[in-house]
């Protein structure tokens, strides 16, 4: 069977303006770094397949770059799996206020992060099961050798975790700062997958 190879540029979203856990709310975020969208543009493939998570700040994020690269003819195709992580009833609240609504739960939330669920939301290890076949999926739709992905911290963190076959509780460290890129290469055959990192939480230092 034929081994195919597909490259993948994970952007994190323009840095959103609220102080709060915003989760899966459509919140305002600041577009207004120019050094930095030319710097994205520059360094992203003319030729790749856009896709984004369906929140807002994604969407005009993903936008901007392809305006700021004369390649506005370019639609980005809209993926809710790639959403950040649902935070249910704590979007919205600073983490003081969380704190005060319940502490005993919040003080519990935070002996293990990544596989807690807030109330009426998901944990970070839901947001790595969501993901996972992400990439994989669209392949089986069309392949494309480049992708550029517009998503949110937690998915980006989801989607690299796989790649470095990390723990939930690990990827959560990594770093995953707005306007940066990490570049996964994906290789398939015979139904198996590899993954290699090329870089990761990459930032315009102009």
């Amino acid at each position: 069977m034929e081994s195919k190879i597909s490259n993948w540029w994970l952007i994190r979203h323009a840095p959103v303006l609220q102080k709060t856990l915003y989760g899966q709310l459509n919140v305002a975020a600041d577009y207004s770094d120019e050094g930095t969208f030319a710097w994205l543009a520059e360094h992203l493939p003319k030729d790749a397949r856009w896709i984004t998570s369906d929140l807002d700040r994604c969407i005009k994020t993903a936008t901007k770059i392809l305006d700021v690269a004369n390649l506005s003819d370019i639609s980005a195709i809209s993926c809710a799996a790639l959403r950040e992580q649902n935070f249910g009833k704590w979007q919205g609240f600073s983490y003081a206020e969380i704190e005060q609504q319940d502490p005993e739960f919040y003080r519990d939330f935070w002996k293990d992060p990544a596989c807690n669920q807030p109330p009426e939301g998901e944990s970070f290890d839901d947001v790595m099961t969501r993901v996972r076949s992400v990439p994989a999926d669209f392949q089986k739709q069309e392949h494309s050798q480049n992708n550029v992905v517009v998503a949110h911290a937690g998915s980006i963190r989801a989607l690299t975790a796989w790649a470095l076959d990390l723990s939930p509780n690990a990827a959560l460290r990594l770093e995953i700062a707005p306007l940066s890129y990490t570049k996964l290469t994906l290789y398939e055959k015979n139904g198996e997958q590899s993954w290699q990192v090329s870089c990761l939480n990459r930032i315009c230092t102009a």
